[in-house]
């Protein structure tokens, strides 16, 4: 779990507090966070690239109806992410 805090700091999602009454705080307004930011940044997939989808070693590569599945369900997925925010997920949670 630290890990993840760690490359959301760095990634400037969190902003991280020091001291006693110290912790972690969204590095910019909810509304400004995608869903898509917070998966993107420690999984390092970004919109466009399929992390999910068979190896390059595939023997039908071009041909791997498998694969293209694969690929636009990932990327189906992921632009869905990206149209929700931390904000709008915190109201469906009060």
């Amino acid at each position: 779990m630290s890990g993840i805090v760690q490359q959301l700091t760095r990634g400037r999602l969190l902003r991280g507090h020091r001291g006693v009454a110290g912790g972690d705080s969204l590095g910019r307004a909810a509304p400004a966070v995608s869903l898509g930011d917070v998966v993107e940044l420690p999984e390092g997939v970004e919109t466009g690239r399929s992390s999910l989808s068979l190896e390059d070693g595939c023997p039908v590569v071009g041909r791997c109806a498998g694969r293209r599945k694969l690929s636009k369900l990932e990327e189906d997925y992921l632009k869905s992410l990206a149209g929700g925010t931390i904000a709008e997920l915190s109201m469906t949670m009060n």
